[in-house]
């Protein structure tokens, strides 16, 4: 099929075009520039979280999808975790299951799949960020706690993240630091 890459920062878009990418469109995620039924499937990977008016952009979602249309949202989960690392990536919020289900038009939409992901790290990145709020109290520096470990750690993260991506295709995690939605549109 057509892929068709979005994004409002042009920097990303400079990006996708430099890996080959070809359709690529600036725009608001709450005004798309689509006609109603364009897409077969749509795919947000941490974007509404950026979006001050998220339920606008789940409607606007709907609305581009094609009846029987699949759209998969991966979102950062637990507001709790919220911290100078959301802050610096420009996130407004984390989500629970119950929160990302109240955005979904039940009328317009099924939803197919709701998961949370990354169980495995979900506690050593809580202990962390809570450790870094309490210690940061003073500093309130604004800043990712993103940062590489030395190369054989990275792979092991890396390796213990998508076999925690692989379990959670069979088993219902309680917490991780990810919700995954997949939603289908039935009208």
């Amino acid at each position: 099929g057509t892929i068709v890459g979005m994004d409002f920062n042009l920097i990303p878009l400079a990006l996708s075009q430099k890996r080959g990418l070809k359709l690529l469109v600036q725009a608001d995620m709450c005004r798309l520039p689509f006609k109603e039924n364009s897409f077969d499937g749509i795919i947000t990977l941490d974007v509404l979280e950026h979006i001050p008016d998220d339920k606008k952009a789940i409607e606007e979602i709907t609305f581009t999808l094609k009846n029987g249309g699949i759209a998969m949202i991966a979102v950062p989960a637990f507001q709790q975790l919220y911290c100078n690392h959301d802050m610096a990536l420009n996130h407004k919020r984390r989500y629970n299951k119950k929160q990302l289900k109240t955005l979904i038009d039940r009328r317009k939409i099924e939803i197919e799949y709701c998961a949370y992901v990354n169980m495995i790290l979900f506690f050593p990145i809580c202990i962390f960020r809570m450790t870094k709020k309490i210690l940061n109290k003073k500093n309130e520096k604004v800043e990712s706690d993103l940062f590489l470990f030395w190369k054989p750690i990275d792979r092991l993260l890396g390796n213990l993240f998508y076999f925690d991506t692989f379990l959670a295709r069979y088993i219902n995690y309680p917490v991780g630091t990810t919700l995954v939605n997949v939603i289908k549109k039935i009208s």
